[in-house]
């Protein structure tokens, strides 16, 4: 089985700003979702269980914990919408 994570420690003020914006009707989800992850694991939920109530997976709330406990709010209100293409285009037909 997974090792369970420790509680992230999220100090006041962050925790009203993630409350704030995952309550807020005009925030993105992708940026709520966040918000909510790092809610839940400061309150000590075992990631199994917030991927379950959140509905993302268990390596994006990994990833979710590290990028919030190494760069903090900005990155968390940062709405990455990283489009990749796999297809390359040839513009000279052949």
């Amino acid at each position: 089985m997974f090792v369970p994570a420790p509680a992230l420690n999220v100090d006041e003020t962050q925790i009203r700003q993630l409350e704030s914006l995952a309550r807020a009707g005009t925030t993105p989800q992708r940026i709520a979702r966040k918000c909510r992850v790092i809610l839940l694991a400061n309150q000590g939920v075992p990631n199994h269980a917030i991927a379950q109530q959140t509905g993302l997976s268990r390596p994006t709330i990994l990833a979710t914990r590290v990028v919030f406990a190494e760069q903090g709010m900005e990155e968390i209100r940062w709405d990455r919408n990283i489009t990749i293409t796999t297809r390359l285009v040839d513009p000279a037909p052949r």
